[in-house]
């Protein structure tokens, strides 16, 4: 999960190092632009040579001061469109963890219950209206929109369908419990009444045919 190549922990010593901390190597290039030939590169730092001069620089949340063992490789979200519907204006801060341990889409139980009333919801109104959607995929799509409301930002569609190169679907949207999924899951046990974003894990399906560098 989160690539495996977590860099940074606390100081807490129940955290066992992670891997990327125990070598010289300090950021990494994941390409997954083409199936079959997917590309992983370890690189000592972060620069041009990476992102090949191109993409959408986008600023990573730490999450640690919040109670989060690891640095995780998150970003903010800015927008959560379920078939063209925001389930989080005006919901409060939400945070994605970039997971290629992830098929699809995970969220928090309330956010899931938004995506699913929002699907009914479209899909009623849309048969009230007389109106056919085409395609097999006709409701419940999902569109993440990453990055600070006034900063850079980068929308990634989760792929649905069977995916060409790889015979398999990877548009799973599910829901974890707060007690088994949340990222604070310490922290909350000794401070609960601390305020925290909602996070969410966005997987293979919103990241194929891309290439990250972090």
């Amino acid at each position: 999960p989160n690539f495996g190549l977590i860099r940074a922990a606390t100081d807490d010593p129940a955290i066992r190092p992670t891997f990327l901390g125990q070598t010289p190597f300090s950021a990494f290039s994941i390409d997954l632009r083409s199936p079959g030939a997917e590309r992983l590169e370890l690189l000592p730092s972060l620069s041009l040579r990476a992102t090949g001069g191109e993409g959408v620089p986008l600023e990573l949340v730490d999450l640690r001061p919040f109670g989060a063992p690891v640095l995780y490789y998150a970003v903010r979200v800015a927008a959560l469109r379920v078939d063209g519907v925001d389930i989080i204006d005006g919901y409060g801060d939400v945070i994605a963890v970039m997971d290629t341990g992830t098929t699809g889409i995970v969220l928090t139980e309330d956010l899931f219950g938004r995506y699913d009333r929002t699907r009914r919801a479209v899909a009623e109104e849309a048969a009230v209206a007389g109106r056919k959607s085409r395609g097999q995929n006709k409701y419940g799509n999902i569109e993440v929109t990453l990055g600070a409301p006034q900063g850079a930002s980068q929308r990634l569609a989760m792929r649905r369908g069977l995916v060409d190169g790889y015979g398999a679907r990877f548009a799973a949207v599910k829901a974890i419990p707060d007690d088994a999924g949340s990222v604070f899951y310490r922290a909350e046990q000794l401070q609960p009444d601390v305020k925290r974003p909602a996070v969410i894990f966005v997987g293979l399906a919103f990241m194929l045919g891309r290439r990250f560098s972090v």
